[in-house]
């Protein structure tokens, strides 16, 4: 009975890990070359790029210089300043920012005597029963604007963003790159929930189309 409950056993243990998939080991890819395409002339100036964004709706930013006004609820940055919120990243020499707050409630956490883990820090220590969010209202930019989002990359001098719905108006020189495509024009919309732009011509300028 003993040596009929070890085969048993060995051919169990055989037949689970024949049909077990053995872990693969990641496929390696291979580190891209340096984009010389930078230097031409009406090329898009940066391929797509693996989103590094917060996904919890929040907003990052990065300047030199950051201004609060909680008055007219609206934050100044100047110099080198970089939004990242969402898909998109955004990066200009100025920019205005515009919120407003909202209070929700919030539950009160248990006491404890033990020291705050990973999970607690940078959280307000002084937060009570409300809590206190803001919500962009819409964001101004100015200075070598660019904005990233997936392979699509627009440049111009200025840019008006608003999140509902989400549309972003670019204006002085804007240009706007989808993979190798280019659009021009003195006026670009572009609709980032309906996938869709719409260039308009000014006085002085027409609108240009480079499909491929």
């Amino acid at each position: 009975m003993k040596l009929a409950a070890a085969f048993f056993l060995l051919i169990f243990t055989a037949l689970y890990f024949m049909g077990t998939p053995m872990p693969q080991a990641a496929e390696k890819k291979p580190a891209s070359s340096a984009n010389a395409a930078g230097k031409e002339k009406k090329t898009n100036p940066n391929p797509q790029v693996k989103n590094k964004n917060p996904k919890n709706g929040s907003v990052q930013v990065s300047t030199d210089r950051l201004e609060v006004n909680d008055k007219k609820r609206e934050v100044t940055l100047t110099g080198k300043v970089t939004v990242r919120w969402q898909d998109m990243v955004l990066t200009c020499d100025r920019a205005k920012i515009y919120y407003k707050e909202i209070k929700t409630e919030q539950k009160q956490p248990e006491k404890s005597q033990a020291a705050p883990t990973g999970s607690d820090q940078g959280q307000n220590p002084g937060a009570g029963d409300e809590a206190l969010s803001h919500k962009i209202v819409r964001i101004e930019a100015e200075g070598h604007v660019k904005m990233v989002r997936g392979d699509q990359v627009a440049l111009s001098g200025r840019a008006l963003y608003t999140p509902q719905p989400r549309v972003i108006i670019l204006t002085d020189s804007p240009q706007v790159w989808r993979g190798k495509d280019l659009l021009t024009g003195s006026r670009i919309t572009v609709y980032l929930d309906q996938d869709r732009s719409v260039v308009e011509s000014g006085p002085d300028s027409k609108v240009n189309a480079t499909f491929y």
